[in-house]
Protein backbone atom coordinates (compact mmCIF):
# COMPACT_ATOMS: atom_id res chain seq x y z
CA UNK A 1 0.00 0.00 0.00
CA UNK A 2 2.71 2.23 1.04
CA UNK A 3 4.48 1.43 -2.60
CA UNK A 4 0.86 2.33 -4.42
CA UNK A 5 1.06 5.60 -1.78
CA UNK A 6 4.34 6.72 -3.17
CA UNK A 7 4.02 6.08 -6.88
CA UNK A 8 -0.06 7.80 -7.04
CA UNK A 9 2.22 10.51 -5.54
CA UNK A 10 4.84 10.86 -8.23
CA UNK A 11 2.34 10.73 -10.79
CA UNK A 12 0.85 13.67 -9.27
CA UNK A 13 3.72 15.45 -8.57
CA UNK A 14 4.89 14.60 -12.26
CA UNK A 15 1.40 16.41 -13.56
CA UNK A 16 2.63 19.19 -11.27
CA UNK A 17 5.25 20.00 -12.69
CA UNK A 18 4.21 18.85 -16.50
CA UNK A 19 5.93 15.59 -16.93
CA UNK A 20 3.12 13.39 -17.08
CA UNK A 21 2.88 10.96 -19.90
CA UNK A 22 -0.19 12.83 -20.86
CA UNK A 23 0.75 16.34 -20.51
CA UNK A 24 4.26 15.80 -22.31
CA UNK A 25 2.14 14.49 -25.07
CA UNK A 26 0.00 17.61 -25.31
CA UNK A 27 3.12 19.51 -25.65
CA UNK A 28 4.72 17.56 -28.26
CA UNK A 29 1.17 18.28 -30.56
CA UNK A 30 1.55 21.72 -29.61
CA UNK A 31 4.82 22.03 -30.64
CA UNK A 32 3.44 20.82 -34.18
CA UNK A 33 1.04 23.16 -34.57
CA UNK A 34 3.50 25.91 -34.05
CA UNK A 35 5.77 23.81 -36.45
CA UNK A 36 2.70 24.42 -39.26
CA UNK A 37 1.89 27.41 -37.87
CA UNK A 38 5.34 29.08 -39.26
CA UNK A 39 5.56 26.93 -42.13
CA UNK A 40 2.59 28.93 -43.30
CA UNK A 41 4.13 32.39 -43.20
CA UNK A 42 6.33 32.18 -46.49
CA UNK A 43 3.31 31.09 -48.51
CA UNK A 44 1.03 33.78 -47.09
CA UNK A 45 3.80 36.14 -48.55
CA UNK A 46 4.08 34.62 -51.68
CA UNK A 47 0.72 34.92 -52.33
CA UNK A 48 1.15 38.38 -52.49
CA UNK A 49 2.08 39.05 -56.42
CA UNK A 50 1.56 36.57 -59.23
CA UNK A 51 5.21 35.83 -60.06
CA UNK A 52 5.87 34.08 -56.67
CA UNK A 53 2.32 32.07 -56.49
CA UNK A 54 4.28 29.11 -58.05
CA UNK A 55 6.55 28.99 -54.55
CA UNK A 56 3.26 29.20 -52.56
CA UNK A 57 1.87 26.39 -54.26
CA UNK A 58 5.40 24.16 -53.32
CA UNK A 59 5.42 25.53 -49.18
CA UNK A 60 1.70 24.65 -49.11
CA UNK A 61 3.18 21.11 -49.53
CA UNK A 62 5.54 21.37 -46.45
CA UNK A 63 2.80 23.01 -44.38
CA UNK A 64 0.06 20.16 -45.39
CA UNK A 65 2.72 17.87 -43.99
CA UNK A 66 3.22 19.88 -40.53
CA UNK A 67 -0.99 19.87 -40.27
CA UNK A 68 -0.87 16.36 -40.96
CA UNK A 69 1.68 15.68 -38.08
CA UNK A 70 0.04 17.71 -35.99
CA UNK A 71 -2.71 15.87 -36.01
CA UNK A 72 -1.67 12.65 -35.20
CA UNK A 73 0.40 13.97 -32.17
CA UNK A 74 -3.08 15.43 -31.16
CA UNK A 75 -4.67 11.90 -31.46
CA UNK A 76 -1.88 10.17 -29.87
CA UNK A 77 -2.58 12.70 -27.09
CA UNK A 78 -6.36 12.06 -26.85
CA UNK A 79 -6.45 15.88 -27.34
CA UNK A 80 -9.84 17.39 -27.11
CA UNK A 81 -12.49 17.15 -29.45
CA UNK A 82 -12.46 20.97 -30.45
CA UNK A 83 -8.62 21.07 -30.61
CA UNK A 84 -8.89 17.96 -33.07
CA UNK A 85 -11.72 19.48 -34.98
CA UNK A 86 -9.51 23.20 -35.48
CA UNK A 87 -6.79 20.95 -37.17
CA UNK A 88 -9.06 19.32 -39.48
CA UNK A 89 -10.35 22.17 -40.20
CA UNK A 90 -6.83 23.95 -41.35
CA UNK A 91 -5.60 20.86 -42.96
CA UNK A 92 -9.04 21.73 -45.05
CA UNK A 93 -8.43 25.63 -45.34
CA UNK A 94 -4.58 25.19 -46.24
CA UNK A 95 -5.85 22.52 -48.82
CA UNK A 96 -7.58 25.00 -50.51
CA UNK A 97 -5.50 27.62 -50.05
CA UNK A 98 -3.04 25.45 -52.44
CA UNK A 99 -5.63 25.15 -54.68
CA UNK A 100 -6.81 28.84 -55.12
CA UNK A 101 -2.87 29.44 -55.44
CA UNK A 102 -2.46 27.07 -58.16
CA UNK A 103 -5.05 28.70 -60.29
CA UNK A 104 -3.78 32.34 -59.21
CA UNK A 105 -6.36 32.97 -57.28
CA UNK A 106 -4.83 35.13 -54.79
CA UNK A 107 -7.11 36.56 -52.67
CA UNK A 108 -9.31 33.49 -51.71
CA UNK A 109 -5.84 31.57 -51.36
CA UNK A 110 -5.15 34.73 -48.44
CA UNK A 111 -8.04 34.25 -46.87
CA UNK A 112 -8.05 30.64 -46.58
CA UNK A 113 -4.78 30.78 -45.41
CA UNK A 114 -5.47 33.06 -42.62
CA UNK A 115 -8.72 30.88 -41.63
CA UNK A 116 -6.18 27.63 -41.76
CA UNK A 117 -3.89 29.94 -39.14
CA UNK A 118 -6.99 30.97 -37.04
CA UNK A 119 -8.02 27.54 -36.86
CA UNK A 120 -4.39 26.00 -35.56
CA UNK A 121 -4.39 29.00 -33.00
CA UNK A 122 -7.66 27.41 -31.63
CA UNK A 123 -6.08 23.80 -31.68
CA UNK A 124 -2.80 25.79 -29.70
CA UNK A 125 -5.04 27.21 -27.29
CA UNK A 126 -7.37 24.23 -26.39
CA UNK A 127 -4.93 22.01 -25.81
CA UNK A 128 -2.65 24.25 -23.93
CA UNK A 129 -6.09 24.20 -22.00
CA UNK A 130 -6.31 21.09 -21.21
CA UNK A 131 -2.70 20.55 -19.96
CA UNK A 132 -3.42 22.98 -17.46
CA UNK A 133 -6.36 21.57 -16.28
CA UNK A 134 -4.15 18.40 -15.70
CA UNK A 135 -2.09 20.65 -13.34
CA UNK A 136 -5.10 22.20 -11.55
CA UNK A 137 -6.44 18.30 -10.97
CA UNK A 138 -2.93 17.17 -9.62
CA UNK A 139 -3.05 20.10 -7.23
CA UNK A 140 -6.54 19.52 -5.95
CA UNK A 141 -5.82 15.59 -5.56
CA UNK A 142 -2.91 16.84 -3.52
CA UNK A 143 -4.38 19.51 -1.09
CA UNK A 144 -4.58 18.22 2.63
CA UNK A 145 -7.68 19.34 4.27
CA UNK A 146 -6.60 20.52 8.16
CA UNK A 147 -8.05 18.01 10.39
CA UNK A 148 -8.00 15.02 7.99
CA UNK A 149 -4.79 13.35 6.95
CA UNK A 150 -2.82 15.56 9.42
CA UNK A 151 -4.97 15.00 11.93
CA UNK A 152 -4.56 11.36 11.04
CA UNK A 153 -0.96 11.20 10.97
CA UNK A 154 -0.68 13.03 14.56
CA UNK A 155 -3.21 10.55 16.02
CA UNK A 156 -1.13 8.18 14.78
CA UNK A 157 2.13 9.59 15.85
CA UNK A 158 0.57 10.40 19.74
CA UNK A 159 -0.61 6.76 20.26
CA UNK A 160 2.70 5.42 19.69
CA UNK A 161 3.94 7.73 21.74
CA UNK A 162 6.53 9.83 19.79
CA UNK A 163 5.50 13.50 20.50
CA UNK A 164 8.61 15.28 22.53
CA UNK A 165 6.52 18.16 24.07
CA UNK A 166 4.08 19.12 26.41
CA UNK A 167 5.94 16.63 29.06
CA UNK A 168 3.88 13.46 30.27
CA UNK A 169 1.75 10.90 28.48
CA UNK A 170 -0.75 13.61 28.03
CA UNK A 171 1.20 16.27 26.18
CA UNK A 172 2.46 13.28 23.81
CA UNK A 173 -0.90 12.66 23.19
CA UNK A 174 -1.57 16.54 22.06
CA UNK A 175 1.15 17.36 20.01
CA UNK A 176 1.86 13.91 18.43
CA UNK A 177 5.46 14.13 16.78
CA UNK A 178 5.38 17.51 16.64
CA UNK A 179 7.04 20.87 18.33
CA UNK A 180 6.84 21.58 21.93
CA UNK A 181 3.76 24.16 22.46
CA UNK A 182 2.83 23.45 18.47
CA UNK A 183 -0.49 22.71 18.53
CA UNK A 184 -1.69 20.51 15.54
CA UNK A 185 -3.66 21.31 13.30
CA UNK A 186 -7.12 19.59 14.21
CA UNK A 187 -6.54 22.03 17.50
CA UNK A 188 -5.82 24.77 15.68
CA UNK A 189 -9.07 24.08 13.71
CA UNK A 190 -11.45 24.96 16.69
CA UNK A 191 -13.59 27.17 18.43
CA UNK A 192 -11.43 30.07 20.20
CA UNK A 193 -13.36 28.71 23.03
CA UNK A 194 -12.08 25.03 23.00
CA UNK A 195 -8.65 26.15 21.31
CA UNK A 196 -8.27 28.17 24.83
CA UNK A 197 -9.17 25.48 27.19
CA UNK A 198 -5.75 23.39 25.39
CA UNK A 199 -3.71 25.81 25.44
CA UNK A 200 -3.76 26.40 29.43
CA UNK A 201 -4.13 22.79 29.77
CA UNK A 202 -0.90 22.35 27.63
CA UNK A 203 0.58 24.89 29.88
CA UNK A 204 -0.27 23.07 33.33
CA UNK A 205 -0.07 19.56 34.43
CA UNK A 206 -3.23 18.19 35.32
CA UNK A 207 -4.39 16.97 38.97
CA UNK A 208 -4.04 12.96 38.67
CA UNK A 209 -7.17 12.64 39.41
CA UNK A 210 -8.02 13.81 35.91
CA UNK A 211 -4.63 12.90 33.69
CA UNK A 212 -6.72 10.03 31.70
CA UNK A 213 -9.76 12.14 31.24
CA UNK A 214 -7.40 15.01 29.82
CA UNK A 215 -5.36 12.30 27.85
CA UNK A 216 -8.54 11.40 26.10
CA UNK A 217 -9.63 14.73 25.41
CA UNK A 218 -6.34 15.18 23.56
CA UNK A 219 -6.41 12.11 21.87
CA UNK A 220 -10.02 12.79 20.40
CA UNK A 221 -9.27 16.17 18.86
CA UNK A 222 -6.10 14.64 17.46
CA UNK A 223 -7.95 12.06 15.70
CA UNK A 224 -11.13 14.46 14.60
CA UNK A 225 -13.50 12.11 16.89
CA UNK A 226 -15.22 15.43 18.25
CA UNK A 227 -14.37 16.20 22.32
Amino acid sequence: QLNKAQQALARQQAALEGRAPGQQALAQAEANVAQAQAALAQPQADLGAEKTAAQAVNEFVAARQQIADAQKAAAQASAPADAQQALAEAARDINQAQTDAATLKLGPAQADTKAGQAALARAGQAMAAARQAQTRQAAASLAVKPGNDAGQRQNGNASQGQGNGGGGKSGNALTGAGDAGKLPEPVSGLNPQDRAAVVQLQNQKPPADYAADVEQYYRNIADGTGL
